[in-house]
């Protein structure tokens, strides 16, 4: 569980200037599989948009692209703990295993290629 003062420090660089050219708002994601990085500065691949609760647009897009390609999730949206307290959630694939994650610094951030 991270402390107060890591979590301050990782919203502001995710927020700031130079932050914003490496990794990509929610909104920013054009989908369907987004190179990304997770908490643990690993790589992952983000798997279709990132979406602010179950049953919107980008979640629905989002499950039919899994399921058109096979794939098999892992950690669904369910197993989040405490959803209210996030913005936006994505599911991405690491070790060939896709699961729901927490979109932003404390889960699954896509980084900006260009």
């Amino acid at each position: 569980m991270k402390d107060i003062k890591q979590f301050i420090i990782e919203k502001f660089k995710i927020n700031s200037k130079n932050a914003k050219q490496k990794y990509l708002d929610p909104e920013e994601i054009e989908g369907p599989e987004t190179p990304g990085k997770d908490y643990w500065d690993e790589d992952v691949i983000i798997i279709g948009w990132p979406f602010q609760k179950e049953g919107d647009e980008n979640y629905n897009k989002t499950k039919e692209y899994i399921e058109k390609h096979h794939y098999r999730i892992n950690n669904d949206f369910g197993d989040i703990d405490d959803p209210e307290f996030f913005d936006w959630f994505c599911y991405a694939m690491k070790d060939n295993e896709i699961d729901c994650y927490i979109y932003g610094t404390e889960g699954t951030i896509a980084l900006n290629k260009k």
